[in-house]
């Protein structure tokens, strides 16, 4: 049997909560036998995870001063006898362990022994996790859509009480250790208290010109290097831990076999590596090994994909990798974290070659001059266009003619600046005296989708570049010699005649 006693509630003013070592009260509003209490966090993780509250300490008879619990009376409920007999090397019971169970906590309050609320509460939930004698007061699950912002667990009917409020396992942070919070339910309602959780999850991103982001463009045949960071989890908790990380690539990307890790900074292999072509899924399984890891330590993946002819111009090759991660230290249950998404686009254009009257030409042969002034060499994409050659491949080419409709379509290039190089003009048209430079430039969502794509060439703005020739039409010619004798010479002829006639004319009058 318990023996109750009052102590100043002041000594718990503050939250507290093993993320951050503090303890609070909730404000006094009705004094009722049973309160609230509602957790919050921004972070997507939270959402449908359960809390579960056990009770340490019974509360009554709370008194209010300005509107605010300064004192109570808190009883340490039997079943935590046992805990705080290991605690404190103490053999005692009832009314006296009470009081010093009271005091010992009020001390880490006040931090006079050197220990901390973190290290306790993570202590305290363990025990009430394992203890067969101790059952949870109460569960709440999170919200699985956010209220403001917020996912929230909240606990209604509790007794008064002080109490170990123990969210889902998963917190990766090795200064925590867990997520457990300590909390006075004194008052029928409470403000939320923020969980500060930060659940496995992967980060993913992409190389993009001198930098890491969530999108890219990209050449067809070009390396795609891809950046996943992650963290070692806290798995105290655990006898096994299973720690995942899945990626799936888009039918655009070919995965190339050369991943990388390294855990702390260091180069690390112990890890499966299971990559399955028919769905394009690489997962990379780290639960063999992930207890002997510090937790906290930073987790790097690196490798890359080759952009292939799968790639639609336009079109989102759509890269997403989560963590499958061990969420129940008394199962086997796993969850998985919120996926990271990288975006990737190829982007393409049309060459419309026209001469007089804006007639179509066909025979005109060009190359497309890529972002370092070389030709590339192109091949059919087979859909009445081009696009770069891949390694491997051949039947390529640098020169493509127009056809009959006087359209050539490249396709399969990232963004930057192209020139048109006209190397024969079609029969009877000047080639042209200078390349056609071509720009292609995105815009980009902060999310990294795609908002739209422009080519501009000669000033003009659209997906299809004009190009116009000119007839050779031929130049005036002074002619051959001969020609100019015989001319001279009949001009005399001419000149003589008139003159004859004209003298004969003279002489008859």
């Amino acid at each position: 049997m318990t023996t109750i006693f009052k102590k100043a509630l002041v000594l718990f003013a503050l939250v507290a909560v093993a993320l951050v070592g503090a303890v609070a009260v909730a404000p006094a509003e009705a004094q009722a036998a049973t309160g609230s209490f509602t957790i919050q966090s921004k972070n997507a993780e939270f959402a449908g995870k359960t809390v579960t509250a056990y009770q340490m300490f019974t509360v009554e008879n709370p008194v209010v001063e300005n509107g605010k619990v300064t004192s109570a009376t808190y009883t340490l409920n039997t079943v935590w006898e046992g805990f705080f007999q290991v605690k404190l090397s103490t053999s005692d019971t009832g009314a006296a362990l009470s009081e010093k169970a009271y005091s010992y906590v009020k001390d880490l309050v006040d931090g006079n022994k050197g220990a901390t609320l973190v290290t306790f509460a993570k202590e305290a939930a363990d025990y009430a996790k394992t203890s067969s004698g101790i059952t949870a007061a109460g569960t709440a699950n999170a919200s699985t859509t956010a209220d403001n912002g917020y996912y929230k667990a909240t606990f209604t009917g509790l007794e008064y009480g002080y109490y170990i409020f123990a969210p889902q396992g998963g917190s990766t942070s090795a200064m925590r250790g867990n997520d457990a919070m300590l909390y006075n339910v004194v008052s029928a309602t409470s403000d939320p208290v923020e969980l500060k959780s930060v659940y496995p999850g992967v980060t993913k991103t992409v190389e993009n010109g001198d930098k890491n982001d969530n999108h890219s463009s990209a050449q067809v045949g070009d390396k795609v290097s891809f950046t996943l960071r992650s963290a070692v989890p806290d798995t105290s908790e655990y006898n096994t831990y299973t720690f995942v990380i899945h990626d799936t690539l888009s039918t655009g990307l070919t995965f190339n076999n050369d991943v990388k890790v390294t855990v702390g900074g260091k180069d690390y292999t112990i890890f499966v590596k299971k990559y399955d072509e028919a769905t394009r899924s690489l997962s990379l399984d780290f639960s063999n090994d992930i207890k002997n890891l510090t937790a906290g330590d930073a987790i790097v993946v690196t490798y890359s994909a080759t952009l292939n002819e799968n790639a639609v111009v336009g079109k989102d090759n759509l890269n997403t990798a989560h963590v499958e991660y061990s969420n129940n230290p008394g199962g086997t249950g796993t969850g998985t974290s919120e996926p990271s998404k990288t975006h990737t686009y190829d982007f393409g254009f049309d060459l419309k070659k026209i001469g007089d009257n804006d007639a179509v030409l066909s025979g005109a042969e060009f190359q497309l001059l890529g972002t370092d002034g070389t030709a590339i060499t192109l091949i059919s994409d087979g859909n009445d266009g081009y696009r770069p050659i891949k390694t491997g491949e051949t039947g390529g080419n640098t020169n493509v003619t127009t056809p009959e409709n006087g359209i050539i379509k490249f396709t399969g290039l990232k963004e930057g600046v192209y020139k048109l190089s006209e190397v024969k003009a079609p029969s009877g048209y000047n080639k042209l005296a200078a390349p056609v430079k071509v720009t292609i430039a995105a815009t980009y969502n902060a999310d990294g989708t795609l908002i739209n794509h422009t080519v501009t060439a000669d000033g003009a703005t659209g997906t299809t570049v004009t190009v116009k020739n000119n007839k050779g039409t031929l130049l005036p010619s002074t002619g051959g010699m001969g020609t100019v004798i015989f001319t001279v010479a009949g001009a005399a002829i001419v000149i003589a005649g008139v003159a004859w006639t004209i003298a004969r004319r003279r002489a008859q009058n």
